[in-house]
């Protein structure tokens, strides 16, 4: 870093530059971040109540940290605006949809800041009535959303009444609903609204979903999958709109080109490394491109269950049931061999979220992957799969060193513990990550099997000074409570005198 701030003073770095190196090493040095999200305004209104209470006993703090839950059931999923970094959304088991406005954190004391919903949709008859799978802002409207749920149904929410002033405690009703008559497990918009306006969904049923937003009606299905559809994600880059990828539950991963009713363009196999151009480049060892396994292997299926684009939007990122994170180059449709190593915990036959950090922030092919592996966030260097840095904080890590009991006496009590065992490592799994970057430096937020939304942010020298302030307050409040303490104690000590005890 030093380097760049010299070279910058002599003019030979750009600010551009010296901005990407200063976030690469902010992305690098993210760790845990006292934000708290409550799941309404009253959990929050009474921590700040609680804040204030001078007879505060040892563990009421930590008390109210744990109450800090936001979505009571389970979170299933998040998602991030790319138009300011500001707004999230967060869907869960429960049926519930929160808006998030990270500008709105209240600070608390002695530490720590809190966040309550700008505004939820409620489960009802009108909007979702089991839990939700998916959901997403709309690609060119950060005030409108897009959601899927058990219920088998798609629907699109505008959240103009939760954001205006003053806000309206009146949830919305769906702008538009589509029945998809299978349990829509994934979806996606496509980021490039100048070509078209479609939403990929991932259904139960092997056949991918089409819905067009202009018409309001389906534009078609592609099939060729021989499973449930757990992840899609459309190609960033502008020169190709009509790239989708999708993963199944069969092991499988396909490339589609969304104009042609026709089987994908390639499915990727994990045996190759050498793709469709060959040895020579002239196609000499190449495979056929309808036959492939991601993952999994020859011998069965593991699922596909987590894919996203690398920033540069020529590579191709999957995660599977096989525990395996795997890089392919989406030109040559070839695996790139990246090692993600021991670490990646992968067994829950869902959707997962995982997520490049933001483009720009870090330095050229320094790519950083946040990847939710049960009950920590892993960060890896996207092209070689080096561990950057393991994410948890301490209930994260109890609930990952609850180790179930060895099966040597298979009585009732043993078994009572290891379902509990395994009861706190899922509801500790993160289910979902997303990097936010507003105007500061890039931000991760993860959602959680327990209900929580974590945040976490780089820690730098202003933090410090913030964390010498609290450490004064927090002395100040103790030293105030020991005053307050001996005065009471020599009230009481004067009335025993004076009745002669």
């Amino acid at each position: 870093m030093n380097a760049f701030l010299l070279n910058r003073a002599l003019g030979t770095v750009a600010p551009q530059a010296l901005e990407r190196a200063y976030t690469h090493s902010l992305v690098r040095d993210i760790q845990p971040a006292d934000v708290r999200l409550y799941g309404s305004r009253r959990g929050l209104d009474a921590a700040l109540r609680g804040q204030r209470d001078d007879e505060a006993v040892a563990g009421e703090e930590e008390a109210r940290r744990a109450d800090a839950v936001a979505h009571l059931a389970g979170v299933n999923a998040i998602d991030m605006d790319r138009f300011e970094g500001r707004y999230m959304l967060s869907g869960g088991a429960d049926g519930t949809i929160s808006v998030w406005d990270f500008d709105q954190e209240e600070r608390l004391v002695p530490r720590g800041s809190a966040l309550a919903p700008v505004g939820q949709i409620p489960k009802s008859s009108q909007s979702h009535k089991f839990g939700i799978t998916a959901v997403s802002f709309f690609p060119t409207d950060p005030y409108a959303l897009i959601s899927t749920s058990f219920d088998h149904t798609l629907k699109l929410f505008s959240t103009t009444s939760f954001l205006s002033s003053p806000p309206s405690s009146i949830p919305p009703e769906p702008a538009a609903s589509y029945d998809l008559e299978s349990i829509p497990y994934t979806h996606a918009p496509s980021p490039h609204p100048s070509s078209h306006l479609l939403i990929a969904v991932g259904l139960q049923h092997p056949a991918i979903r089409l819905l067009d937003i202009r018409t309001g009606s389906a534009a078609h299905s592609l099939p060729g999958h021989a499973a449930a559809v757990l992840a899609l994600s459309w190609c960033p880059l502008p020169s190709r709109p009509h790239l989708l990828a999708s993963g199944s539950a069969d092991g499988a991963l396909r490339l589609w080109d969304v104009r042609r009713s026709v089987p994908a363009l390639a499915a990727l196999d994990a045996e190759d490394s050498v793709g469709v151009l060959g040895y020579d480049g002239l196609g000499t060892g190449a495979r056929h491109r309808s036959r492939g396994r991601a993952h999994g292997g020859s011998g069965g299926g593991a699922a596909v269950n987590a894919l996203c684009w690398a920033p540069d939007g020529r590579h191709l990122v999957s995660a599977g049931l096989d525990e395996k994170v795997r890089v392919w180059d989406a030109d040559r449709g070839a695996n790139t061999l990246a090692a993600f190593g021991p670490l990646v915990r992968n067994s829950r036959l869902a959707g997962l979220r995982l997520e490049c950090a933001p483009r720009g922030a870090t330095l050229p092919r320094a790519d950083v992957l946040a990847f939710p592996s049960d009950a920590e966030v892993l960060l890896f260097e996207l092209w070689d799969g080096r561990l950057v840095r393991r994410l948890r904080t301490p209930d994260m890590v109890r609930a990952a060193r609850a180790v179930p009991p060895p099966p040597m006496a298979p009585t009732s009590a043993t078994g009572a513990s290891a379902t509990a065992t395994a009861t706190r490592v899922a509801r500790a799994r993160a289910t979902a990550v997303a990097w936010r970057r507003g105007g500061g430096a890039p931000e991760l937020v993860s959602g959680h099997g327990d209900g929580k939304v974590r945040v976490w942010r780089p820690w730098t020298g202003e933090d410090e000074e913030v964390e010498r302030e609290d450490e004064e307050e927090r002395r100040e409040a103790e030293a105030g409570r020991k005053r307050k303490a001996e005065a009471l104690e020599g009230v009481r000590r004067d009335v025993l005198r004076g009745v002669g005890m």
